[in-house]
């Protein structure tokens, strides 16, 4: 019910080994205009397609493969994961959520190599809005 092609947005941050903020292009808002496809691999998961890019537009992500998400259907919660890497997980306190009213994913994950916002960690902030059938 998840599977399409969706439009994305919204923010990327990456941080260096010593915890402050990466200053090139990799990082940010993300350009405009991107697109994704969401592929069914189970009932309530979708695997992203191509795969994400960086805030440059240009750049895809890497150290994510695998990249998932599974929709609880009876509350709409997300949870993200990646089959290649064991450390990315929804960001906690913050929404990880499907919108069915308006078929809009709302996602913040991380993955890093020690503590969020330190040690080369990544964080992305992002919403998906359906735009068709693949």
């Amino acid at each position: 019910q998840y599977d399409g092609v969706y439009t994305y947005g919204g923010s990327v941050e990456r941080f260096l080994a010593d915890g402050s903020a990466d200053a090139s292009t990799l990082g940010g808002t993300i350009v405009a205009g991107k697109t994704i496809n969401l592929l069914t691999s189970g009932p309530t998961t979708n695997l992203f397609d191509p795969g994400l890019y960086w805030a440059d537009a240009a750049t895809g992500v890497g150290g994510i493969a695998g990249l998932q998400i599974s929709t609880d259907p009876a509350t709409n919660k997300v949870t993200v994961s990646a089959s290649g890497n064991a450390s990315l997980k929804n960001l906690d306190g913050l929404e990880n959520s499907y919108d069915p009213a308006t078929k809009t994913f709302t996602l913040n994950f991380g993955w890093y190599t020690g503590a969020v916002g330190t040690s080369s960690s990544r964080k992305m902030h992002l919403s998906l809005g359906y735009t068709g059938s693949r």
